[in-house]
């Protein structure tokens, strides 16, 4: 799908953007933690982008699949640094809303 991995790119570069200015010290580590997430669940983002299009889903399913995602939430290297947790969370929440906007924004398009 095309146009999805136009969305996924700029949900990368998004990220990238997000972790410098809400991590400022750890902006690699977490853009690499990020990364790391988007490119393990790639598959699952885009299957579930083709079920809302289609409608076998709905815009609060679609974010409960998304919220299910436990690489998510666990941001290994950020751990490993000892970045606080409420600046990995504001962090992880962040990214969440990225991917959530940017795959919502996909599915709007095509409908």
């Amino acid at each position: 799908m095309p146009a999805f991995d136009d969305v996924f790119n700029t949900i990368k570069s998004q990220v990238t953007d997000l972790a410098k200015t809400t991590v400022k010290d750890y902006a690699a580590q977490a853009a690499s933690d990020a990364n790391d997430f988007l490119e393990s669940t790639k598959d699952k983002l885009e299957t579930w982008s083709g079920q809302l299009v289609s409608g076998k889903i709905d815009q609060d399913e679609f974010a409960w699949l998304l919220n299910s995602q436990q690489a998510l939430g666990q941001m290994k290297v950020l751990t490993q640094v000892g970045l606080a947790q409420i600046q990995i969370d504001s962090f992880t929440n962040g990214v969440k809303k990225i991917v959530l906007d940017g795959l919502l924004s996909l599915a709007g398009k095509l409908l």
